[in-house]
């Protein structure tokens, strides 16, 4: 039976200048992740959002100097970017804080294979069309997120899942019985991007 979860956040819907010197150091050696990689058709923002999803379940513990600098600039739930503008987030300190806490005590996983059926899959979902999830077995996974952005911080942004009680797109992220993904970034009428994430176990 097929269980499809399906979750979507808004998240930062501008990008944050301030970002990337908060993770610039963390995504340095982001090239050096290898696993799927000679399957990978796609570049840019895929291709780093699919590297870096691979770092969150191999390597934890390398986003969390990423996760605390952007904590520090956090205050009464405003985010402050690099040229002094705040940034208004759901939870404030609190999101953040809980996200460097599990990333301290996460375990490692294998990282995700590259599937280009679940890629073209996320392509026409992001291209606002129906897809068929039949062709996979088990559990299916989905997670989107809005808003012009880097590839690899549109996974810290699903990772910290600010403003989602139960942090299913981080669950998502991690699920150690997911072993594929696809990726699909698109522009969007209102929210300028979006990039969608799905995962299969089979």
């Amino acid at each position: 039976m097929i269980k499809l979860l399906s979750f979507i956040t808004l998240g930062l819907c501008r990008e944050l200048e301030a970002v990337e010197k908060a993770f610039e150091e963390a995504m340095r050696d982001i090239e050096s992740v290898t696993i799927g990689e000679d399957n990978i058709q796609s570049t840019g923002i895929v291709r780093d959002a699919f590297l870096a999803q691979n770092r969150f379940r191999e390597q934890p513990q390398t986003f969390t100097r990423t996760i605390k600098r952007l904590y520090k600039r956090i205050k009464n739930k405003q985010l402050r970017r690099e040229d002094g503008k705040k940034i208004l987030t759901k939870e404030g300190k609190k999101a953040w804080n809980e996200a460097y806490l599990a990333l301290q005590k996460q375990p490692k996983v294998s990282g995700l294979l590259w599937s280009p059926e679940l890629a073209k899959a996320a392509k026409r979902r992001c291209n606002g069309r129906e897809i068929d999830l039949g062709a996979w077995k088990g559990q299916i996974g989905e997670s989107i997120a809005y808003g012009k952005s880097q590839g690899a911080y549109y996974m810290v942004r699903l990772y910290i899942d600010d403003g989602i009680e139960d942090r299913v797109h981080r669950t998502n992220m991690i699920n150690p019985e997911f072993r594929q993904t696809g990726i699909a970034h698109c522009s969007h009428n209102d929210f300028e991007e979006m990039i969608v994430v799905l995962y299969a176990n089979e």
